[in-house]
């Protein structure tokens, strides 16, 4: 970041302001890294703080739109407006030269004020980017093969490999030919416990189908020592790490209109 600030943007942009001062424009809007540095650049060059500055205080970082928009609202004033724009390793400086003010450029501010906040696959959706997939994408299940049907099995069962020489226990069975702590091959198919504790979680805020979103995913720790990464119930506005935990079999997705089950954590009321 330093790198970016001190050898690339900061020279870059002086260079362009510096010819472009000569000039004497009347305002300034000039590019962002980090919502400082325009108005770093400003107190370097002696001239006033740029109008660009306004907008990353209303709405944020606005990256490479930011000059435009914080030209926008200089344009309400006769005389020159010097725009300069920084990206892909180029710097571009713009003098607009005013007759008078543009109708409605006093308003931009106040407009970007009264906006709605958005997150970033809202405004993905609204460009028109983000579009519903419609069928739900397929992932093999149901019917599936000899090998999902035993994986089913493991799954719907909860069933773990405890080894015979060290007393690991994997999950699943099926993917653990060998005991991944000590390497033994004698291996014994047992129920895992049903209850543990939260080892740490993520809630997923984005999910393609047949998932829908908030899904919360926990790893927990059983308390037979085996660890197990599941689905957990609600929003995962309960969670937390080391909350106590019970499995229940719930069903996790349709999948092209046959419901798939498996098991997922339900945070226990502290006692």
């Amino acid at each position: 970041a330093r790198l970016a600030r001190e050898e690339a943007f900061l020279p870059a942009v002086a260079e362009v302001a510096e010819q472009l001062t000569a000039l004497e424009p009347r305002a300034w809007s000039l590019p962002e890294l980090d919502g400082r540095l325009a108005r770093t650049l400003a107190r370097r060059l002696g001239i006033d703080p740029p109008a660009s500055a306004t907008v990353d205080r209303a709405v944020g970082d606005t990256g490479a739109a930011a000059p435009f928009l914080g030209a926008f609202g200089a344009l309400d004033t006769a005389g020159t407006v010097a725009v300069i724009g920084h990206g892909d390793g180029r710097t571009t400086g713009v003098l607009l030269h005013l007759d008078g003010p543009v109708p409605g450029a006093a308003r931009l501010t106040t407009l970007l004020a009264g906006g709605t906040p958005v997150h970033y696959p809202a405004v993905l959706r609204a460009r028109g980017q983000l579009t519903p997939a419609g069928e739900p994408v397929p992932m093999g299940v149901p019917p599936g093969s000899a090998m999902h049907q035993r994986g089913a099995v493991e799954v719907l069962g909860l069933l773990g490999a405890r080894c015979g020489e060290c007393g690991t226990i994997a999950t699943p069975p099926s993917t653990h030919p060998t005991c991944p702590g000590c390497g033994g091959t004698k291996l014994e198919t047992v129920p895992l416990a049903r209850t543990g504790a939260v080892h740490t979680f993520v809630v997923n805020r984005t999910m393609p189908p047949p998932f829908e979103a908030p899904l919360p995913l926990v790893v927990v720790d059983l308390d037979d020592g085996a660890r197990l990464m599941v689905q957990a119930v609600g929003d995962g506005g309960d969670l937390r790490i080391g909350a106590r935990v019970r499995l229940v079999l719930r069903r996790y997705a349709a999948e092209r209109g046959a419901p798939v089950y498996g098991y997922k954590a339900v945070v226990e009321e502290a006692r």
